[in-house]
């Protein structure tokens, strides 16, 4: 046989092949889409607002399985910050200072949901009794997480079988603020050219209050020469007591040419005050 039959004979065992392999394919892409998780998980911020020492409170969670299949969930805590960038870090429940993961407790951490079924899961937060622990915010994450396997005894073609582990997992988030607490109050630190990102700059502020704000920062720009003023996109940022972030602002598109006042603009909530930082920056 010569090199041009060999290669036909290869060519066509390989097509042989592929025939009995593609319907094997579309077969297991269509069975992970149908088998795919559906639990929802509702609230999904647990907010607590004890003062005293001992006491208790108590929320409800809403756990239902959406799904035709029976669903095993599992139930446990975590600790977590964010970073000045906004990006989140986890840790082991319990191991850091804002941590309130130690203080709640629910009846039980593993519940099989039968297709359709629902079930309200109560949450319950135990103030320490050393008073100063309430005397800040405190925050944990609940995880809400479900590992079902799903196999199928169905053999696609001889001598193979296979399975599907499908894995959820949900972050609720938990707050204990004590009601006492009610101050809100941030400060602008610095204003910098963004040096990684065209026409940007980062703005730096700090949650100097008691309670999380929902910061909303822009620049705003007025042309020196003319009074025309523009806007930039708004920023909204969540953002611990005492933690800082730093926010990227983009300057407004086809911003004419010209000399500008610019204001970086931090509101935090508080109707009474805005911070704010001015530069004088040039568009060429």
């Amino acid at each position: 046989m010569n090199r041009q039959n060999k290669d036909l004979t290869a060519m066509k065992r390989f097509f042989e092949k592929l025939k009995t392999i593609f319907p094997l394919l579309i077969f297991l892409l269509v069975f992970s889409k149908g088998y795919t998780q559906n639990l929802s998980v509702n609230p999904t911020i647990v907010k607590f607002s004890l003062n005293n020492p001992g006491s208790t409170e108590t929320q409800i969670l809403n756990i239902s399985n959406n799904s035709d299949e029976t669903q095993a969930v599992e139930l446990y805590f975590g600790d977590w910050i964010r970073e000045e960038s906004g990006k989140h870090t986890y840790f082991e429940a319990g191991t850091i200072p804002s941590s309130c993961s130690k203080w709640i407790s629910f009846p039980f951490n593993y519940v099989e949901l039968e297709p359709g079924e629902s079930m309200e899961v109560p949450v319950t937060l135990t103030a320490p009794e050393k008073r100063e622990d309430l005397e800040k915010m405190k925050w944990s994450m609940l995880y809400v997480q479900n590992a079902k396997v799903n196999k199928l005894n169905q053999k696609v073609r001889e001598g193979m079988n296979t399975q599907i582990n499908e894995i959820v997992r949900m972050g609720i988030h938990i707050y204990q603020i004590p009601s006492k607490l009610s101050l809100k109050s941030a400060k602008v630190l610095n204003l910098t050219v963004n040096p990684d990102i065209l026409n940007s700059y980062n703005l730096q502020f700090e949650n100097d209050g008691e309670v999380m704000v929902k910061a909303v920062s822009f620049l705003e720009l007025t042309n020196i020469s003319t009074g025309e003023e523009f806007r930039s996109q708004i920023e909204e940022t969540p953002v611990f007591p005492f933690s800082r972030r730093t926010v990227s602002l983009h300057l407004p598109e086809n911003l004419p040419k010209g000399e500008y006042s610019m204001l970086a603009v931090l509101d935090y909530g508080n109707p009474d005050s805005l911070e704010a930082l001015e530069k004088v920056i040039e568009i060429k």
